[in-house]
């Protein structure tokens, strides 16, 4: 498995895939080096969450540093590794510089007489060490200034306490020559507190994740970097870039989370989504139990229960379901809140969570559920994000065939437009063995997929519904490929939305005999639920009663199919949101099922997280 480590990488390839912070990097690099000539210390705090980028930053700031004679003429640089512990005093963290500078420095008599110094220092009276310690780094730097790199400084800030901090405030304010580029998962209450030394000390930037054009640029500078060039070219396929937007839409642009994905689409690409998806959630176990075990148990059992949930709930479920008492249970989730571990909602009087990362939501239910919702979804999502590109699929016309014989409507409410088709239709019902020839003769599957969504439209133009079913037979063995699904798709939506409501029940029992010869249901199930999506699209024209035709004889079809749990959830909420005015019923998909509805469906999300249309 391919493990990208931003310390031990060389140079050149940390440069390379130094996406979307490439202009934070420059702009703190021109500080240091602005600070030669003008003597101003700079004092940064960047802060962002687990896998954010931030040590792939620092390592490329120290490189740049080390790399620049006019820097390390004026700075002596310590470089303090990732997770620093055992801070419990000043001491321990003038000790932990010392360390630092031993590591990074190649000046053999200095270190010799470095440690010389410590050795005195470990052997003098305790009451002695601070002032040894300052005096000793003092004369280290001699007229150099210190450039202190260090990570999580939350975490090392709250090990020293205020005492702690107080004598490293001292120290810096004393002496005026000490600059920090320190990072922190969250901006904690140390830097805000007035009775506390730092307040107010550092300039803070907040890193933002990747977009989705970043996240592209990132896999792709990692084939370029790993030197896999076929793969460097797929990734500016359109086939890759809809699956690089399903991977964005659950690591939500997080570069560490983008960088394991990477991993198993270099060796899968030509391969599903959802196999190398779940191959990736087994491998981000550590990741995320490393993330749990710095919560609390009760906030551990709270994002247990809400991911398990995979919907939205209200405080009250999170109390009862949790064990957990209401006047306890708002101060954890408020911190949850602050981590960034869960979002808030708010309906009406009532508060509603659920977990921020929908990758953390199937860590849990992967490993507590035999379902096989998650792939079905994942791979559902390549196709998704194909048809959304298709504008020409989206069939925003108004237009609607008549239905009966070709000379005139069957449905009175419906307008006679015989004369607007009939050339095109006599010229196909003069050689429909010509035009089955044509696609036979093609050679592009799409191709061929585009004529029989004609030929289906031209049999829908007259009600011919059983030579509709003849062609969707026929486009069966073109599945397969990704294009034709959701071509096809816009098949389906067409027999959906213009057969008589009065035989839909035994027209879709008819087509779902047709569809099940098909070999891959979970492939068939995507393309329905493509087509489902297009007609709440275009729900405004559809008449209600249609819409729950539809949705009960698939409930009853599908109902103990799992690959038809996106068809018959969408349908539902659909049915209810956009149809019965049940606003809330959005809340009963997940998050990731509202983004792709919110795709089809013109949504906006205002500030407390409701939807709106």
């Amino acid at each position: 498995m391919y493990i990208f480590q931003s310390r031990i990488e060389n140079p050149e390839k940390l440069e390379m895939t130094l996406t979307g912070r490439k202009v934070l990097a420059d702009a703190i690099e021109k500080m240091i080096i602005d600070s030669v000539k003008t003597g101003k210390l700079y004092q940064n705090l960047i802060v962002g969450p687990r896998g954010s980028g931030k040590t792939h930053l620092l390592r490329v700031l120290y490189n740049r540093f080390t790399d620049n004679p006019e820097v390390m003429n004026h700075y002596e640089i310590a470089y303090m590794v990732e997770d620093e512990v055992g801070l419990a005093s000043f001491v321990d963290f003038m000790n932990r510089v010392f360390a630092a500078l031993q590591r990074w420095d190649r000046d053999k008599e200095r270190l010799q007489s470095l440690e010389r110094e410590l050795d005195l220092l470990k052997s003098s009276p305790a009451q002695n060490w601070n002032e040894m310690a300052c005096s000793i780094l003092l004369r280290f730097l001699e007229k150099k200034r210190l450039l202190i790199l260090i990570e999580n400084l939350n975490q090392v800030f709250h090990d020293l306490r205020r005492e702690g901090q107080a004598k490293l405030r001292d120290f810096i304010q004393t002496n005026g020559n000490v600059s920090f580029i320190a990072t922190s998962q969250a901006l904690f209450h140390d830097l805000r507190r007035e009775d506390m030394p730092f307040m107010n000390f550092f300039s803070i930037t907040h890193l933002k994740n990747l977009t989705l054009e970043e996240t592209v640029r990132l896999m792709m500078a990692l084939a370029k970097a790993e030197g896999y060039p076929e793969l460097e070219e797929y990734l500016g396929t359109d086939e890759a870039r809809d699956k690089i937007r399903a991977i964005h839409d659950f690591t939500r642009g997080n570069h560490r989370l983008v960088v394991l994905f990477f991993d198993f689409l270099r060796a899968e690409y030509k391969s599903e989504l959802s196999g190398s998806f779940l191959k990736s959630i087994d491998k981000l176990k550590p990741y995320y139990e490393s993330l749990l075990k710095s919560l609390s148990p009760m906030q551990q059992k709270i994002i247990q229960y809400l991911s398990l949930s995979r919907t939205p709930q209200s405080g009250n479920s999170i109390s009862y379901n949790c064990f957990i008492e209401q006047r306890s249970l708002s101060k954890q989730l408020s911190e949850l809140q602050k981590l960034g571990y869960i979002n808030a909602f708010k309906r009406g009087r009532e508060r509603y969570y659920e977990v921020t990362e929908p990758l953390m939501r199937f860590y849990y239910e992967i490993g507590e559920s035999q379902e096989a919702i998650i792939p079905v979804f994942i791979d559902f999502l390549v196709i998704f994000y194909r048809y959304l590109a298709r504008k020409d699929l989206f069939r925003e016309t108004d237009i609607r065939y008549p239905k009966g014989p070709f000379t005139g409507s069957a449905d009175p409410d419906k307008p006679d437009i015989s004369e607007d088709i009939g050339i095109e239709y006599e010229n196909y019902r003069k050689r429909p063995d010509g035009l089955r020839a044509d696609i036979e003769n093609k050679t592009d599957d799409e191709a061929k997929c585009q004529d029989l969504d004609s030929l289906i439209g031209h049999e829908i133009k007259v009600g011919n519904y059983p030579q509709v079913l003849i062609h969707i037979r026929e486009n069966l063995v073109y599945l397969k490929n990704e294009e034709c699904r959701i071509l096809f798709s816009h098949s389906l939506a067409t027999v959906l939305e213009e057969i008589p409501v009065g035989i839909v029940d035994d027209y879709i029992v008819q087509l779902t005999g047709v569809l099940q010869e098909d070999e891959d249901p979970a492939g068939i199930y995507g393309v329905f639920t493509l087509a489902v999506l297009s007609l709440l699209r275009l729900s405004h024209r559809i008449e209600t009663i249609r819409f729950i035709r539809i949705r009960d004889i698939f409930n009853k079809l599908f109902v103990e199919r799992q690959e038809a749990h996106l068809l018959l959830k969408y349908l539902d909420v659909g049915i209810r949101y956009l149809k019965l005015n049940e606003k809330d019923a959005i809340f009963d998909l997940s998050k990731e099922e509202r983004n792709l509805f919110g795709q089809v469906i013109p949504l906006h999300l205002d500030e407390t997280g409701d939807m709106h249309p």
